[in-house]
């Protein structure tokens, strides 16, 4: 617990329609934008919504956690030839778990990811392995401009997860094609990003970038203001004793929380 890859999970939600699960999607901009495929929409999200925090409290033998859901309200935008969507959900969900950090730089062969998901419908799931090949198009899925080739698996239900770089814990694309194509195939945030970025900031979102926002984990309230203060005071009091945006270490928020929160008072690095 604590480490970038376990932080990286909050943002990633579970899809859900008609009482059961068929994709996943991710926090990419606060306060309430998510990414995930256009295969996944295709032009519609009625009774879509967001499942966040499905996931065991264990690694072996442990329980389904609280989970927190929310109702998608506005499809913003899709590509098909990219396989990307952009869903507005209900309230600020960005305040209680946070924003997925963008990497639009290109990927390179043999640069290590993770990809957090919900495969097969179940709780969240993890696959690491390297990027086996770029620049590629329609491989997996004919009429893709771009597409990644990553050596960990990708199953049903992984669709519009995000795949995080290994050194910089950042998303450096979207998984959206898998067995038979297998083992996985990405589209690269490099191609998605100059056509997703307007839209985001068209509809009021605020994102976050490897390039444009350095690692400032206590400010905490969604708003990505850059400024550790008394609205992420206030919003790690609100998520005391359980899970949210303002829990540093992993553990529940609690003392130490705080604790670290008032030693990175001000603005953020």
């Amino acid at each position: 617990m604590g480490t970038p890859e376990y932080d990286n999970r909050r943002p990633v939600a579970q899809l859900l329609a008609g009482g059961g699960a068929f994709c996943t999607a991710w926090i990419v901009a606060a306060p309430n934008i998510v990414m995930t495929n256009q295969h996944c929409t295709v032009g519609s999200i009625a009774g879509v919504s967001a499942r966040f925090n499905a996931e065991c409290d264990a690694c072996e033998g442990g329980s389904i956690k609280t989970t927190d859901t929310y109702a998608a309200v506005e499809l913003l935008y899709e590509n098909a030839a990219l396989d990307f969507a952009l869903i507005r959900l209900e309230g600020n969900p960005a305040a209680i778990w946070g924003v997925a950090t963008v990497d639009d730089a290109d990927p390179v062969v043999g640069e290590a990811i993770y990809e957090i998901h919900h495969g097969e419908g179940l709780v969240k799931g993890y696959d690491a392995g390297r990027i086996t090949s770029v620049d590629i198009p329609g491989i997996c899925l004919p009429g893709t401009l771009a597409e990644i080739g990553v050596n960990a698996v990708a199953t049903g239900g992984a669709s519009g997860s995000p795949i995080f770089n290994g050194k910089t814990h950042c998303v450096t694309a979207i998984c959206h094609c898998g067995p038979p194509c297998a083992p996985g195939w990405g589209v690269p945030m490099s191609f998605i990003w100059p056509d997703a970025l307007p839209h985001i900031l068209a509809a009021g979102g605020v994102p976050a970038t490897c390039s444009t926002a350095p690692p400032c984990p206590w400010d905490c309230d969604g708003s990505g203001d850059g400024v550790v203060g008394i609205v992420d005071f206030l919003a790690l009091l609100g998520q005391w004793d359980g899970p949210g945006s303002c829990d540093f270490d992993g553990g529940g928020v609690g003392i130490v929380d705080f604790l670290n929160l008032l030693a990175n008072w001000g603005d953020c690095p």
